[in-house]
């Protein structure tokens, strides 16, 4: 038990070194406050450019007959997935 306390030890002496040769400063955990950007469709659809093929290609997905629905008013719902990395205009696009 004594080894492996010296070793903890020992790694805890590298990481104090280590916050001294980077300039690292302790930081009271309940201080700290992220902030995110937060995205928002909420925008001028006039000022959207180059997004008409896939606004379409959606508005005639969701506009389709339902494969299990019964055609008389049937409460199902369709799910279309927007995928593609960030910047694309995923959330502008919904």
């Amino acid at each position: 038990m004594a080894h492996q306390i010296k070793e903890i030890r020992d790694r805890l002496d590298k990481v104090t070194a280590d916050r001294a040769r980077f300039g690292l400063t302790s930081v009271d955990p309940g201080l700290v406050v992220q902030q995110t950007e937060m995205t928002s469709p909420d925008i001028d659809p006039s000022s959207v450019i180059g997004r008409e093929k896939e606004k379409d290609d959606i508005i005639n997905l969701l506009m389709q007959p339902h494969l299990h629905g019964d055609g008389d008013g049937d409460k199902s719902m369709c799910v279309i997935p927007i995928l593609g990395i960030g910047g694309l205009g995923k959330t502008t696009l919904a």
